[in-house]
C-alpha cells in the first residue's frame, strides 16, 4: 500500500480524512513478490482456489500453485512453483492445502517466514512453517478475506 505524505506543519485538529482509496497493486513478477499466497490440492476445487486470488489481492501479493493444481487447470502455468516451475523467496509465504512434496519445496526454500494451513499436521509444509494451522485451508482463507475486507473498509 502506498501512502501520500501530508504537508508539514498542518495542525492535527484541522485535518480529517474525507476519503481513502486502495490503489490497484502494481503487477509484479512472482519471483519478486514480497507476499505470496500458494495453494495446493488441499483447497479442494477450482472455485475454492479462486479465493486465494482474492486473498493475495487484499494482501498486495501474488498467487502461486503446486503442480497438481496447475495440471488440474485451477490456475495458469505461470503460477507453478518448484523444480518444474519458478523459484521464489517472498518475505511472507502463505501455504494453503499444500502437502509439501520435494518438487514444490525446492522452489520455496529461501522464504524467511512461512505460514502453512493444512488438515494434516504431519505434512512437510507444516514442518517447514514458522506458523502452522491445522485446519481446513478454504475455511481459513475465507476467514482471512472477511477480516481483511472489514479492516480495509474501517
Amino acid at each position: 500500500m502506498e501512502w501520500l505524505a501530508l504537508p508539514a506543519g498542518l495542525p492535527p485538529e484541522r485535518v480529517r480524512l474525507i476519503k481513502s482509496e486502495r490503489l490497484a497493486p502494481r503487477e509484479q513478477a512472482l519471483e519478486n513478490a514480497g507476499v505470496v499466497v500458494c495453494g495446493g490440492r488441499g483447497m479442494g476445487s477450482k472455485k475454492k482456489f479462486r479465493n486465494l486470488m482474492e486473498l493475495a489481492r487484499l494482501l498486495g501479493g501474488q498467487v502461486a500453485a503446486t503442480r497438481p493444481v496447475v495440471y488440474a487447470r485451477w490456475c495458469e502455468e505461470g503460477a507453478l512453483v518448484g523444480q518444474a516451475g519458478r523459484q521464489i523467496k517472498p518475505q511472507v509465504l502463505f501455504s494453503f492445502g499444500v502437502s509439501g512434496a520435494i518438487q514444490h519445496t525446492a522452489g520455496i526454500g529461501g522464504s524467511p517466514f512461512i505460514v502453512a494451513v493444512n488438515k494434516n499436521p504431519s505434512a512437510v509444509m507444516m514442518q517447514m512453517a514458522d506458523v502452522g494451522l491445522v485446519a481446513d485451508a478454504n475455511q481459513v482463507c475465507l476467514a482471512l478475506i472477511r477480516e481483511l475486507r472489514k479492516r480495509l473498509r474501517g
